[in-house]
């Protein structure tokens, strides 16, 4: 099977986000171990080699001057159980930028988003609001820039699972009983 033009594009800079943020998940002190398509949802798991707990990371990925709107979120982002990454790929002159947020985070966002791209640009009379693809802007993610320290809570404070070939939360752990904080 031959790719070529707009998908080979699109499968190259999906890879790239993902090594990259793998990269820095173990430059951070992280085990970090790509999927590459092999789970749903799931492009890298991250472990903290100390507390050993898993946690799922969905990285989304754009190429500077690209993404004119900027990332595809899934509507459902506030049901993912891990974390999402959004890579931003520069090129020599500016270097890669990676911003960290929870699923909770990217739903809200997401949605605010949407409701302001529909009111700037009404749309065929029959096409509700929520028919509109989820995505989020470059400036609604800068406050989230580099913050790996999300990465850090989401590992301490949860545990996952795998069932039925998917990632299932099944708790937190009280941090009196790991002795810490």
């Amino acid at each position: 099977m031959q790719v070529a033009g707009k998908a080979m594009d699109k499968i190259l800079t999906g890879l790239a986000g993902e090594y990259h943020v793998a990269a820095e998940l173990c430059r951070h002190g992280f085990f970090a171990s790509l999927t590459l398509k092999n789970y749903p949802k799931v492009d890298i798991f991250v472990m903290h080699p100390v507390e050993q707990y898993a946690v799922p990371i969905q990285v989304k990925t754009v190429a500077r001057g690209k993404g004119k709107w900027g990332f595809f979120v899934p509507k459902d982002a506030a049901s993912y159980q891990g974390l999402f990454v959004f890579v931003l790929l520069g090129d020599d002159k500016q270097p890669y930028e990676t911003f960290i947020l929870t699923p909770e985070e990217v739903q809200e966002r997401a949605e605010q988003a949407r409701h302001e791209f529909m009111t700037e640009h009404p749309h065929p009379e029959g096409m509700k609001e929520e028919d509109q693809l989820f995505m989020l802007r470059e400036d609604q993610l800068n406050d989230r820039r580099e913050a790996w320290d999300i990465v850090t809570k989401r590992l301490r404070a949860e545990r996952f699972i795998w069932h039925d070939g998917e990632v299932e939360f099944v708790g937190r752990e009280d941090s009196r009983e790991r002795g810490s904080d």
